[in-house]
């Protein structure tokens, strides 16, 4: 059924819901995709224009998109659409657990690569890729960052999944056995768009909301050390140079 349904040449509706080019200014070339109303909250404590919850400042070449949905669908439509304005850059910055007994609330993550657990990566890339990697001019750049602001991180092996509240212990201590140590809902998908769409770079940094340990489940996403440090991020991504692409 797959191979019947699966058409090469897909019917781009992108460009007719994408943004007007009057939704944020001309020089930006990167996208934070974020889905935490705290941090919507504080980027107009910034006062950030807001438009179609496109967060933007006239002088800076990053703007901040804010994704209602979580999940993989409907994040990647929001690149589609962006993409079509020229956004050349994507990055994630979200929550995610993480898997063991060295992780704390709050603790970071920039995802090299993710295990495909999600349905939308297959409309990207080969349906037989297990693993996709994000991108290493990002990376670099994050990373600089991290250590230019002194901020302690983990390399991410992420498993994004569709339904986290299926998710099963065994499944968890599976994957940890392969490296994988923390878990979301969006990135795999990012990466296997930045993929097939060769002209721009995808990563993701989460901040760790809920962990898996010892087969219990920790949740903590009210915490105020996630949220803070969630805004402390979005501070530090704002000064970001990527204009040099």
């Amino acid at each position: 059924m797959k191979n019947i349904i699966k058409n090469k040449y897909k019917i781009n509706t992108a460009v007719d819901f994408s943004y007007s080019k009057k939704e944020f200014p001309q020089n930006v070339n990167t996208a934070v995709l974020f889905y935490s109303k705290n941090l919507m909250n504080y980027l107009r404590k910034l006062k950030f224009t807001e438009k179609r919850n496109i967060f933007f400042k006239e002088n800076l070449n990053v703007i901040f998109c804010y994704i209602q949905a979580p999940g993989a669908p409907y994040t990647i439509i929001k690149c589609d659409e962006l993409r079509k304005k020229n956004i050349k850059n994507f990055i994630i910055l979200g929550m995610s657990a993480a898997i063991g007994e060295k992780y704390d609330f709050g603790d970071i993550f920039i995802v090299e690569k993710s295990l495909i657990g999600e349905g939308t990566s297959q409309n990207y890339i080969d349906e037989n890729i297990d693993i996709v990697n994000s991108s290493i001019f990002l990376n670099k750049k994050l990373n600089d960052l991290m250590k230019k602001n002194l901020i302690n991180f983990y390399k991410g092996f992420a498993w994004t999944t569709d339904c986290p509240l299926r998710e099963t212990f065994e499944e968890i201590n599976i994957i940890q056995k392969y490296g994988v140590n923390c878990i979301d809902m969006e990135c795999s998908a990012l990466f296997s768009f930045g993929e097939h769409f060769k002209d721009i770079e995808c990563s993701a940094v989460f901040v760790t909301s809920d962990i898996f340990c010892n087969n219990i489940w920790n949740p903590g996403f009210s915490k105020k050390i996630v949220i803070e440090k969630i805004q402390y991020l979005a501070d530090c991504i704002i000064k970001l140079d990527l204009m040099k692409f």
